[in-house]
């Protein structure tokens, strides 16, 4: 629920509510801000002005569940190195294989400076 939304159900300004969240320690900064939902009732109980010395509400106690172990690390083999480079005569630069009796491009000349 927005500020303003519960300003104008309560009949007040949207700063009174403002200053009513701050009081119970919430951050809102404008109208359109919203109002947590825990606060709602408190609020609306207040007629939109709680008075300064009303806590928030503390949450209840929840005790902390045991946490569980890390699974241990397994160590993987390596992948096998990939080769330099594949032969031109068994696979195209696509990795399908050559049809028979195909042939390969020459590879291409130094260029040489002058």
């Amino acid at each position: 629920m927005r500020v303003h939304e519960l300003a104008k159900e309560l009949g007040v300004e949207s700063k009174e509510v403002l200053a009513s969240l701050e009081t119970l320690g919430y951050e809102a900064r404008t109208a359109s801000s919203t109002v947590p939902d825990e606060a709602v009732p408190r609020i609306r109980a207040a007629g939109g002005k709680v008075k300064p010395g009303a806590a928030k509400p503390k949450a209840p106690a929840v005790e902390e569940a045991p946490r569980a172990r890390p699974a241990p690390v397994v160590a993987r083999p390596a992948p096998a190195p990939a080769p330099s480079h594949p032969s031109r005569e068994a696979e195209t630069s696509r990795g399908r294989p050559r049809p028979a009796g195909a042939r390969t491009a020459p590879a291409p000349a130094a260029v040489v400076a002058a």
